[in-house]
């Protein structure tokens, strides 16, 4: 039956079945790309905020994790917003990701209060200090 069929691949994956999340897609998106640990740092501190907001949860996780990483791009601007291999991982353009950018954006002018922990792990030096960086 199907049943047992389903019982027979779960048993091969030992139940290891989730859907990825935006840090695990983060890493795939930048895999090769030459990035800084600063950058991944940031953009995993975005990706750790957005966790907090439940809007924000429910969206797409290579969105999000887009999101995160055009931001980076942004605050950073030494790198163009967005190319065309991030792109095509993506499906995603910059005018795409413009608006939960900006959706992000909120949430960091309201991360010290909103979000204590993670704002003091990544203004930790372990994590880059990447919190202090941002001035919005």
């Amino acid at each position: 039956t199907i049943l047992d069929i389903e019982v027979e691949v779960l048993n091969c994956l030992e139940f290891r079945v989730t859907a990825p999340s935006p840090l695990q897609l983060l890493g795939h998106l930048v895999a090769g790309m030459g990035y800084e640990q600063v950058h991944l740092q940031m953009a995993q501190y975005f990706l750790e905020l957005t966790l907090l907001e439940y809007p924000m949860v429910a969206r797409n996780p290579v969105e999000v994790a887009a999101a995160a990483l055009y931001l980076t791009h942004t605050v950073f601007g030494t790198m163009a917003p967005w190319n065309e291999v991030l792109q095509e991982r993506t499906g995603f353009t910059a005018d795409d990701l413009e608006d939960f950018a900006g959706e992000i954006r909120g949430v960091l002018q309201r991360a010290p209060a909103r979000s204590p922990a993670v704002y003091a792990k990544f203004s930790a030096r372990m994590f880059g200090a990447v919190a202090q960086m941002i001035r919005m």
